[in-house]
């Protein structure tokens, strides 16, 4: 039986080695199916985990099929999805995924039918009319998606219309890319106006690129659009009105009007 197999799969998933004496009683039953459960609290949500095994006695195995995820916030409101784990999606990217929506995504390497590796970007649309089996849409972004238009994370972070104060230093900048394919929001230091305050790094598979929100959770690029057509004079074309780069602007991170970002 393929017991250490399965607690190894149940630890990479981010389930840890709780479950571990659940699935070794689960397994002596000898039932052909059986479910483990699994609750925590994340913040202040009620996080409720189901796993699904089918044993297959013909090859001597347990096969951990899919788990669902179920969220209660404290507004009682109830979020649920199920993951097949195939998509390799941890126990907390899946709380991401469900809690920020579209906001975020994950980004694997997995497998076609035919064996071949190929890499994706996952999102879940929880505004979306669920399926006969009340699941979400979910949203895959593979390499071909953007063949036309390359889609690489630190071009991306390279380009945004505002500077962030993360990604001048180089290992944050690494930490950033790993967190956002991980399905994080992720809070910055940012400069707007010439005032420093704080900000938020999302990813946008389906654009293919990332995005950045103010304080307020308001798209800042399109804040900078506005303000600079309304700065636009006699003689001035959309090719002067470009954004530059936040690597190459000149920012005093010590300005007196700042407000603290947070850490990632």
């Amino acid at each position: 039986m393929n017991t250490e197999e399965l607690k190894e799969g149940l630890y990479r998933k981010g389930f840890g080695e709780s479950l571990n004496s659940q699935l070794d009683e689960a397994i002596k039953s000898g039932k052909p199916e059986f479910q483990l459960e699994h609750a925590v609290k994340i913040g202040e949500d009620d996080v409720n985990y189901k796993l699904h095994f089918r044993r297959d006695d013909e090859r001597d195995k347990v096969y951990f099929n899919k788990y669902d995820v179920a969220i209660t916030n404290p507004d009682r409101k109830v979020t649920e999805h199920t993951f097949p784990t195939e998509k390799l999606i941890t126990a907390m990217e899946a709380y991401r995924l469900l809690t920020h929506g579209e906001l975020v995504a994950v980004n694997k390497n997995l497998y076609n039918k035919e064996g071949q590796q190929y890499n994706t970007w996952i999102s879940i649309d929880t505004t979306g009319k669920k399926d006969d089996y009340n699941n979400y849409p979910v949203n895959s972004y593979h390499e071909n998606y953007y063949q036309k238009q390359p889609f690489e994370l630190k071009d991306s972070l390279k380009k945004l219309s505002v500077p962030v104060k993360e990604l001048e230093n180089p290992q944050t900048l690494e930490r950033i890319e790993k967190s956002l394919k991980k399905a994080n929001l992720v809070p910055v230091t940012i400069m707007v106006n010439g005032e420093q305050t704080s900000g938020t790094l999302a990813v946008n598979p389906k654009i293919g690129r990332v995005d950045l929100y103010d304080q307020d959770m308001r798209l800042v690029e399109r804040q900078q659009q506005k303000a600079e057509l309304k700065a636009e004079t006699p003689g001035q074309n959309q090719d002067d009105l470009k954004k530059k780069p936040w690597e190459n602007q000149r920012v005093n991170w010590e300005s007196k009007n700042q407000r603290k970002g947070m850490s990632i």
